[in-house]
């Protein structure tokens, strides 16, 4: 089965490529002019993903974290992690890693 991966922000067209020369299922998650989905529905999608590929500002909070118990891993694009509640993932044996795509 391929790793599902959450993507809950307009990934830019460059990034979208990459993602779809994998073999990957990728979810996009966003609003029609690239609005960052509410904490309820990031907390509902993630339910479905191996991994969450967000935002470097978007926040990542316990409750998303706890909402999927399989959940693999946490990639934020972008430098750092501040917005991932990284004391949550490292208890709940969860990496987070930061990613930048060009």
């Amino acid at each position: 089965m391929a790793s599902r991966i959450l993507v809950p922000w307009a990934l830019p067209e460059s990034g979208r490529e990459v993602l779809k020369k994998s073999k990957l299922r990728v979810t996009y998650l966003h609003g029609p002019a690239g609005e960052l989905p509410t904490l309820a529905e990031l907390i509902e999608a993630v339910k479905e993903a191996d991994v969450v590929l967000p935002r470097g500002t978007q926040p990542v909070p316990r409750e998303v974290l706890v909402a999927n118990p399989a959940l693999r891993g946490v990639a934020n694009h972008g430098v750092g992690y501040d917005s991932v509640d990284v004391v949550s993932a490292t208890e709940l044996g969860i990496p987070v890693t930061n990613t930048l795509t060009s």
